[in-house]
């Protein structure tokens, strides 16, 4: 036994080894942290190994310190050199990512340009531990190398990746968790699954910046919830002032094809000033119990608004050529041309009248036993030019002079005008209380979100087609961004928002999940069209699956649809429902349809 132990003994001397090598490492780690030393440390490192291996040198420390003193002059520019190319490459991926990032031939040259960079790095440093050579003369090694030993250096490469292939498959996710870049995309792990097509998801999903999972609990939830309603409020959407007042009356009662209903008049006051807004409800026929009820925010108004009405003809073709710039797809923008010029029913809405159509289907919703009741967006705020500053809640808040940062814009008064309506049909006795849900197409569907996430006493909402900051996620969308929204309908915003229009998505300090995740826990329900490029269903189903996180840990049932699906599938069983229509920007009967299933399983939890 005495000898096993001996100095001289394979086993002493494979110990002494291995400490040498974790000395070599963590040495290697200390000297690297300023980043443009790694160089050196790198020289260094390959030069003590060497040296071990040859059974030359005497103390590992000092042989290290020996070389990292003799390599950091002619280390230090190539360093630099290799950190400025790799900065070069992530800036331009990241703005190729863009246009590009859905492409597998722009994903194999993100991969081809990565290891040969890494391959590179790898045998520079060696070449300078063992040689030494001018900058050109390096370069020349270094190329000569890669020809005549290509198989060594693929080995060599591949030992690079190593590590974060064992960090990724004993910790999967942790090593882009703070990661919200475009380009890394391109290297790192995607969302698994994929579409019906077997084409994965264009950007993985990311960590919020404002939402702690691994800390969150339901008893820590409602002060982060209002701090995000705070954000967004302050930020995106903008705030309604305090001190106002409301009141409702029911002007009248509502008959069509044997279905009942009432038309009332919501009133708003502020400092001496008001202001009066439409609303219709229609109800089922008696029955023994309270039932559901569903607020329709309507952009389908009597009088048809043309948001590019108040644009001159030079920038209705600037916006023609940004949309078809942000789809980057010319296919996919003749598509979405061909949709928009189809012909479809007149884009208006008759709340008193109108029961048949798919956009709100008043028939179909009372025979699944829901009330409906709808609001004109225009009769809060006209989404026409800079009439919104004349007509609606604008003049009775800011008269004529101009809001403040945070003043709301045309989102906070659609949604306003749906809260007020909730106000009134909490005094009906036909009508659930806690039951109450809103709902809305589009830009619509951005407003209805952002209501029910200020109004807790919405139990759900339904999100249709909302995208860009609506449900969409901001970091790796395609089609409408914050950029074009911010470019051609300010007015939709608060002017503390508009600042992010020259700012990278990746740097905002927020993202749509995080607004989406402050519906929690109560239930929500988001459909998309396929043939949506403009909003971008991918975006949005990406937001739904980020915010499962936060209702798993809350105790809830994210969506349990873990892949992108195809068209005319919904996922309607957990707290976070998700559908995807064939078809274009639209809202449907089928929609509406896969929302009532939706509720009815939500009401047979409790």
């Amino acid at each position: 036994m005495g000898g096993l132990f001996d100095y001289d003994s394979k086993l002493f001397q494979l110990l002494l080894r291995v400490s040498d090598l974790v000395a070599l490492s963590l040495l290697w780690l200390l000297c690297s942290l300023p980043v443009i030393t790694i160089g050196a440390s790198t020289s260094a490192l390959y030069y003590t190994v060497m040296k071990l291996v040859r059974q030359r040198g005497n103390s590992t420390i000092s042989m290290f310190f020996h070389a990292f003193k003799e390599n950091i002059r002619s280390s230090l520019p190539v360093t630099l050199l290799l950190l400025v190319i790799g900065y070069a490459l992530v800036v331009d991926f990241n703005l190729l990512a863009g246009r590009l990032g859905n492409s597998p031939v722009f994903h194999g040259l993100c991969i081809m340009v990565l290891v040969l960079y890494v391959a590179i790095a790898g045998l520079i440093f060696p070449v300078l531990a063992k040689f030494r050579c001018t900058l050109r003369q390096l370069i020349r090694n270094v190329l000569l190398l890669l020809l005549q030993h290509p198989l060594t250096v693929v080995a060599v490469t591949a030992m690079h990746f190593i590590p974060f292939w064992l960090i990724s498959a004993v910790w999967p996710g942790r090593h882009c968790l703070c990661q919200r870049t475009d380009v890394g995309s391109c290297v790192s792990q995607l969302y698994p699954g994929g579409t019906a097509r077997g084409i994965k998801l264009r950007k993985e999903v990311h960590a919020m910046k404002n939402i702690d999972i691994a800390r969150l609990t339901p008893e820590t939830w409602p002060a982060r919830r209002e701090a995000l309603v705070k954000l967004f409020g302050q930020e995106e959407y903008g705030v309604v002032p305090a001190g106002w007042t409301s009141s409702f009356v029911w002007e009248k009662e509502l008959e069509k094809d044997g279905l009942h209903g009432r038309l009332g008049c919501v009133t708003v006051e502020y400092k001496g000033r008001s202001m009066s807004f439409p609303f219709a409800l229609w109800l089922p026929e008696k029955t023994s119990e309270p039932v559901p009820c569903a607020i329709q925010i309507s952009c389908h108004d009597p009088v048809v608004h043309d948001q590019m009405k108040g644009i001159d003809p030079a920038m209705r073709e600037k916006f023609m050529g940004m949309m078809k710039e942000l789809i980057g797809n010319e296919d996919h923008f003749n598509v979405m041309i061909d949709d928009m010029m189809a012909p479809k029913e007149p884009n208006t809405l008759d709340i008193t009248c109108d029961v048949e159509k798919g956009y709100w289907p008043v028939r179909q919703l009372l025979a699944d036993g829901y009330a409906a009741a709808a609001i004109y967006a225009s009769s809060l705020a006209p989404d026409e030019g800079d009439s919104w500053k004349q007509e609606g809640l604008y003049p009775l808040f800011y008269g004529a002079g101009e809001r403040p940062a945070d003043g709301f814009g045309c989102l906070t008064a659609w949604g306003f005008g749906a809260q007020r309506v909730l106000d009134a049909l909490l005094t009906c006795p036909e009508i659930d209380p806690k039951r109450i849900s809103v709902a809305g197409h589009s830009r619509a569907g951005k407003a209805a979100l952002w209501a029910a996430v200020q109004d807790e006493r919405f139990a759900t909402v339904l999100a249709n087609n909302s995208g860009c900051c609506g449900v969409a996620m901001n970091v790796g969308k395609l089609g409408e961004r914050v950029a074009s929204m911010c470019q051609m309908m300010p007015r939709w915003f608060c002017k503390n928002f508009l600042k992010y229009s020259a700012m990278p998505v990746e740097q905002m300090p927020f993202d749509q999940d995080e607004l989406l995740a402050a519906m929690a826990p109560r239930p929500v329900f988001v459909t998309s069209g396929n043939r949506d490029y403009w909003s971008d269903p991918e975006a949005e189903f990406r937001s739904v699956i980020s915010v499962g996180r936060v209702y798993a840990a809350l105790g809830k049932t994210p969506c349990t649809q873990t892949e992108y699906p195809a068209p005319q599938t919904a996922c309607c069983t957990g707290d976070v429902g998700y559908a995807l229509r064939e078809g274009p920007h639209d809202m449907t009967a089928w929609d509406w349809k896969q929302f009532c299933n939706f509720e009815a399983a939500q009401a047979a939890k409790d």
